[in-house]
């Protein structure tokens, strides 16, 4: 878990630093971790651990894709759902 989360947290700085980056890509990225940490809810009872990890993950996600969101150059609702979470 602590790879994963540095591997997405790595590849978040680069990709929204990257103005060629393909944004449909990064927010099918952002939709497939929401979709982990639904999963990992179900975890939740047996190893809280799991829902930490994620929950750092999700709160810099929110940091990196505000301003994006802001500009315009993602889906707003992408935005939304990683605060919904």
């Amino acid at each position: 878990i602590q790879l994963m989360e540095l591997l997405i947290l790595d590849s978040v700085q680069e990709w929204t630093s990257n103005e060629d980056f393909d944004k449909r890509i990064f927010e099918e990225w952002v939709r497939s971790i929401l979709q982990a940490r639904k999963s990992l809810e179900l975890l939740e009872c047996r190893n809280s651990l799991y829902m930490l990890y994620i929950e750092r993950v999700i709160g810099e996600l929110v940091k990196q894709v505000s301003p994006l969101a802001e500009q315009g150059n993602l889906d707003p609702q992408i935005l939304s759902d990683l605060i919904c979470c």
